[in-house]
Parts: structure tokens; C-alpha cells; sequence
């Protein structure tokens, strides 16, 4: 569930653009920007421009920090809640409160004025500047919202994972758009307001309407490739909704975000099944048949790596594209779907996000690999489900 690192940029821009349209974002007037706020902002299509990109910063900066509040919160209803509910609570309070809200999730005017003035908080203001200019910057890629394709041709060049953890669904896409692009293609219709209607499975039809300016600041982007990767991001979490039990999220593609297995996005978009083998388990040899058959016959493959830190050439906790295998030099192809690798730099790493090893390292490096099988057995038609 790797996301891509974040590199900050200094000043605070983020901050005095929430305060110059608090009242806008502050739907409820009860003085505070609120989660719920910040989320309609995101797909409200008359939030533009810098306010979007504010709005996405708050998001992923600040917001993000409740999640693991929330998480740590979660532990009361374990076991062992009685322990650690008590120890946890104020140390997420006190970091809520150092993330420049209050415990309740409520940003205030107080709350922006002192990000904004206080050299003591320049770090935080300085954070939530970055995360606004890759947001705007991230916009900028895509200057048609209504241009699904802007090529001809799609390219898994153009797959690129950004705040959400769902490397497990865009490693899928990825590996599809280079294994048979024209068939993914396929499955994107585009539609007359710009949006497009995405086929999973066998005739799964999800319909989402173009990008706001918010979604394309926070989502996945096509990377100058139009809208196409935008919106089967958005169409996979609005199927991931319609999957959910108990709750739906107001941001269509939140509902793909905290990993997943490796096969997961490989099923979710053919409908085939899935092989998945642990690298651990299996020969070199068993290793590289797989793989050869896999390059030979076009089959989506996705390969995950352990948690952690990660290596010189791999993230942890991360999904890979399997792109290819050369027998002759035993070495495995694949992309990270970041569309970079970040900071590593080892031998067989590029800026790009490939990565080349041997089928040695691969199985060092990644514990799982996911391979498509063949199509599923004809089944009677079932009516469509258009959302």
C-alpha cells in the first residue's frame, strides 16, 4: 500500500488560501474546517484552482494524521483495548494537536492564522505547501478534463500512483496497458460530458463523471495521457463502495485506498482468475516458467513486496508491474507504479520507475506474485449495473 514519498516546498501559500475562502469551505458555518468539508470540497466541481489544491493539502497532510488516530483509537475494541486504548488516546490527541487541529478534527481560523505566523510552525506550513504544489502541478498534466484519451494509444507510461494506497489496483492497470492495451482500452468508453463509463470482470459497468479539480490534484494521474487512468481510479472506488458493508466513502477512490493483495486488482479488472505463488516457496526455475509463460501469453502479472523499508531498488509493502522476461540474461522487468522510484538509485533502477534484476533478487526482493489465468467459462448474461 506504498504511496509515493513527499518532497517539501517552502512558504505559506496553503495556509492563507484556506483562511481567504474559509467561509466557502465551511459549508456548515460552525467556524471550522471539518473532514467531511474537506472531502465534498474534493468532488465538488466549483472548487477550483488553488482553493482545490489547499483542499487536497489539508487532506493529505493533516487528515491523514487522523487516520492513524483513529487507527490507534480502533485498539479499544481489541483484546488488549483496555491497555492500550488508555496509553494511546493522548499521545494521538497530543499528536492531533501538533498537526495543528483539534482532537475533533476541527481546522479553525486560530488553527490556519497560527500555521500562517508562527515561525515555530514553519515546518507544518511548509508541508502543507508541498502537498498543495504537487497538487496544482499534478493538475497542470492534465489541462483538458473532458479529453479522456489524449493519445491514440494508451502506455503504461502513463499510469502514475499518487496519494492513494492502491498500488495493488494500479500495478494491475499498468501491466494490462502493456500486456494488451487495446483490450484495456476496450473497456474505457469514453462519454459525451467527458466522463467515461469502465468495464471490470466480465460486465461490471461503473459510470463517474470527469475530474474536479480536486480529484485531479488528489488521485491517480494519466500523466499527460488525458483523463483515462483519473477515472478508472475513480470508477474502481465507486465499485469498491458498492462492495462495501458498512460504510461508503465520500471520495469515490478512498474507498481503494489501504493495499491489498496482489491478485486483487489483476481479478477486479479481467474477472479471470488468479494464480498467486510466494517467491519463497517456489524454485528459480518454477520462478522463471512462470514468468516466460506469463511474457508469452500476455497475462497480467503483479508482483508484491514485503513491509518496511524497503531496498535499494524496491518500496516495501509495495505492488510491482511484471513486464517482461529475458531468458537469455535472466532478467525480470518490472514498474513501479509510482511512474518514479523515488530516491533509489542501484544498479538496474531508472527515474522512470523500472526496475531490472535477476530472477534471483526478484525472489529475494518480492514474497508474492500474482499471474492471470485464462478467461472464465461463458456465463448467462446478467443486467448491467450502471452506478
Amino acid at each position: 500500500m506504498s504511496t509515493p514519498p513527499r518532497i517539501p516546498d517552502l512558504g505559506d501559500r496553503a495556509a492563507r488560501t484556506l483562511l481567504q475562502n474559509f467561509d466557502a469551505l465551511d459549508a456548515d458555518r460552525d467556524g471550522a474546517i471539518e473532514p467531511h468539508e474537506v472531502n465534498s470540497a474534493l468532488i465538488d466541481t466549483r472548487v477550483r484552482g488553488a482553493v482545490a489544491d489547499a483542499a487536497v493539502a489539508v487532506k493529505t497532510t493533516i487528515y491523514d494524521r487522523m487516520v492513524r488516530r483513529e487507527t490507534w483509537r480502533a485498539s479499544t475494541s481489541t483484546t488488549n483495548g483496555a491497555i492500550l486504548g488508555p496509553l494511546l488516546g493522548p499521545l494521538a490527541d497530543e499528536g492531533m494537536r501538533r498537526a495543528g487541529i483539534t482532537p475533533s478534527g476541527r481546522l479553525t481560523r486560530q488553527d490556519l492564522q497560527d500555521l500562517a505566523n508562527n515561525p515555530r510552525r514553519q515546518a507544518d506550513s511548509n508541508e502543507l505547501d508541498g502537498a498543495m504544489n504537487r497538487s496544482a502541478r499534478r493538475r497542470a498534466m492534465t489541462p483538458n478534463r473532458n479529453q479522456v484519451f489524449r493519445t491514440g494509444a494508451i502506455s503504461v507510461h502513463q499510469v502514475g500512483q499518487t496519494n492513494i494506497g492502491d498500488c495493488y489496483y494500479l500495478a494491475a492497470v499498468a501491466s494490462y496497458a502493456h500486456m494488451r492495451a487495446a483490450e484495456l482500452r476496450g473497456r474505457i468508453r469514453p462519454n459525451r460530458d467527458g466522463g467515461a463509463t469502465i468495464r471490470f470482470g466480465r460486465d461490471t459497468r461503473i459510470t463517474v463523471a470527469p475530474p474536479t479539480d480536486g480529484e485531479l490534484g488528489y488521485g491517480a494521474t494519466s500523466r499527460g495521457g488525458g483523463t483515462w487512468v483519473t477515472l478508472m481510479e475513480k470508477a474502481y472506488g465507486r465499485l469498491r463502495n458498492d462492495q462495501a458493508w458498512f460504510t461508503r466513502t465520500t471520495v469515490p477512490v478512498d474507498a481503494a485506498d489501504g493495499g491489498g493483495l496482489a491478485s486483487r486488482g489483476i481479478r477486479d479488472l479481467t474477472g479471470n482468475r488468479v494464480q498467486f505463488h510466494l517467491t519463497r516457496l517456489m524454485t528459480l526455475d518454477g520462478i522463471r516458467r512462470n514468468l516466460r509463460e506469463g511474457v508469452a501469453n500476455r497475462r497480467l502479472m503483479v508482483a508484491g513486496t514485503p513491509g518496511g523499508n524497503g531496498t535499494p531498488r524496491t518500496a516495501g509493502g509495495h505492488a510491482y508491474s511484471v513486464l517482461g522476461y529475458d531468458a537469455r540474461t535472466d532478467i525480470v522487468t518490472l514498474r513501479n507504479p509510482w511512474g518514479h522510484n523515488g530516491d533509489r538509485r542501484a544498479q538496474g533502477v531508472s527515474g522512470d520507475g523500472f526496475v531490472r534484476m535477476t530472477v534471483a533478487q526478484f525472489r529475494s526482493e518480492f514474497y508474492a506474485l500474482a499471474i492471470e489465468e485464462g478467461t472464465l467459462p461463458a456465463a448467462k448474461p446478467r443486467p448491467r449495473r450502471v452506478s
